[in-house]
């Protein structure tokens, strides 16, 4: 009998053991100041940290006003071999924000990493003010 219960706990072990664990991935976006200007370069700082290798995907960047008016998209390749990366991008307003059809408000930037075939692995976004 104590050879079945030591058994039987051996075998639970292993299956606890063995596991799978749920996997974490974390993002944030925050820019460098909350109210832009007309030609002024903002800059937007991304940090992704996962428990698990990140390969074959790409981190998308869109920027929309309330009126869904894009204001900037940019894309780039990401691979993520560590626990943790840090990438900062930047992006100069137009030179009259207004005229080139951005009017004073609230604006998005949305940050999407997904895999290349097109699915999604994690979202987040933040918002500032263009101002006139």
């Amino acid at each position: 009998m104590k050879k079945l219960l030591s058994l039987v706990f051996l075998l639970f072990m292993a299956g606890c053991i063995n596991a799978e664990r749920e996997r974490s991935l974390d993002m944030n976006v925050s820019l460098d100041k909350n109210v832009y200007h007309s030609r002024e370069i903002m800059k937007i700082r991304i940090g992704i940290k996962a428990d698990y290798p990140l390969k074959n995907a790409k981190l998308r960047v869109v920027s929309k006003g309330k009126n869904g008016k894009v204001l900037f998209i940019k894309e780039m390749p990401f691979e993520l071999n560590k626990s943790e990366k840090n990438v900062t991008l930047s992006y100069r307003l137009p030179l009259c924000s207004r005229c080139a059809g951005y009017p004073t408000g609230i604006y998005f930037v949305n940050v999407s990493l997904v895999y290349n075939n097109g699915t999604s692995i994690k979202n987040c976004s933040t918002f500032f003010k263009l101002g006139g």
